[in-house]
């Protein structure tokens, strides 16, 4: 007998499988990096379009709306 069949409880497993991802390097972005916009020629985020969060890092623009959670 399935032993997960068989036992009683209200518990529920739910997975959510996501095609594609979520691009760390162009969430938050190392602006002052050469490596990174050597690299990634077509995908980079320029410095000017990312939303500064200091002076090496920026966010992608499409994130406004955690700014004022960073700050």
């Amino acid at each position: 007998m399935n032993q997960l069949a068989s036992t009683e409880n209200d518990r529920i497993l739910v997975l959510i499988q996501l095609s594609g991802g979520n691009d760390g390097l162009n969430t938050i972005i190392p602006v002052r990096n050469d490596v990174y916009y050597r690299k990634r020629p077509t995908i980079a985020i320029r410095r000017e379009e990312s939303i500064s969060l200091s002076d090496d890092i920026g966010m992608h623009p499409a994130m406004s709306a955690l700014r004022p959670l960073w700050d």
